[in-house]
């Protein structure tokens, strides 16, 4: 438990933390004025128990000079209407700021389908990269090399069929 050194008359903060009996040059002073007490601090575990939609936990310190203790005092406190309007402000724009990047893929696939073919090549990093041994299928589009190639047929995987390679099974899109 660690102690602070505290003047009574004004409930004013002197020096600490320390280890209780704390020492100058390895020995402990004696408390030559009588309005300077050692205070042992009390620090209890904050409240987990609560709603924080609804509550907030306040805290503040509480010296009692007779068990010579400094409390650290917690306060569950509900939130006034104005204040839970604000934290829902902030989650809103929480989630607002935020994008799922598994929907804003399906949403590009959409979109990158409907688009006029000719503006495909435009837009390479949108497409996955080719990779070898790799099942493709008609209409799939993969980009070797900054150049994107749209798959023929189903096809399954072969060892190092490069798009470039094998024309049959690819048809470039950027180069037409």
């Amino acid at each position: 438990m660690k102690t602070v050194l505290y003047t009574k008359s004004t409930e004013e903060f002197v020096a600490g933390p320390f280890e209780p009996q704390y020492l100058v040059d390895g020995v402990t002073p004696k408390l030559e004025e009588e309005d300077l007490v050692e205070l042992a601090i009390i620090e209890p575990d904050k409240p987990s128990k609560f709603d924080p939609t609804t509550h907030y936990v306040d805290s503040h310190w509480v010296n009692d000079f007779e068990k010579l203790t400094r409390t650290l005092v917690y306060e569950v406190i509900e939130k006034n209407t104005q204040q839970i309007m604000d934290q829902d402000t902030i989650e809103a724009d929480k989630v607002e700021n935020e994008f799922n990047p598994s929907e804003l893929k399906l949403l590009l696939k959409e979109i990158l389908v409907n688009l006029d073919p000719n503006k495909l090549p435009q837009f390479p990093s949108l497409f996955p990269p080719w990779k070898a041994c790799t099942d493709y299928y008609t209409g799939d589009i993969v980009q070797f090399k900054n150049v994107l190639y749209k798959a023929n047929y189903d096809f399954y995987c072969k060892e190092l069929e490069y798009p470039p390679l094998d024309p049959n099974r690819f048809t470039d899109l950027t180069n037409k």
